[in-house]
């Protein structure tokens, strides 16, 4: 029997993984979408403590929670264009909504109140955001 590797570590699937209902393409596919997702934040967030921000700071406690949730809606804007799912869709499709003006599409987001219902994550989604890397160090 073939064995399935997993991309891009090269570890190998076990047997009983590759019979779930997620493909090995759609967890290869989560996979390059979490890494871009999170190599794209740093890269976001290195030029704003370089603007002298202290966004994503371990001091930056102000903005901790506002870091976590971009990131989360950023992975999901990524999941949606490899159209996969990503329970951070269900909160985006309660909160935001397209209004057409004159020929043109603009995502408009309401804050009538729309309540948004708890939305359960499997413990292997959660994700924490948390570096040891220095983002002033311009060596």
């Amino acid at each position: 029997m073939a064995k399935v590797l997993s991309f891009p570590d090269g570890a190998e699937v076990p047997i009983e993984q590759t019979k779930t209902k997620e493909t090995i393409a759609d967890h290869q596919t989560k996979q390059f979408a979490d890494s871009l997702a999170d190599d794209i934040v740093i890269q976001m967030i290195s030029s704003l403590q370089a603007e002298g921000l202290s966004v994503g700071k371990a001091d930056g406690h102000k903005t901790f929670l506002d870091v976590g949730i971009f990131l989360e809606a950023f992975r999901a804007m990524i999941y949606r264009d490899f159209d996969l799912s990503h329970p951070f869709h269900k909160i985006t499709d309660k909160l935001m909504y397209v209004e057409k003006l004159k020929g043109r599409k603009y995502s408009v987001v309401d804050y009538s109140g729309t309540k948004i219902e708890k939305v359960s994550v499997p413990e292997e989604n959660v994700i924490e955001f948390e570096s040891d890397i220095d983002f002033n160090d311009t060596n």
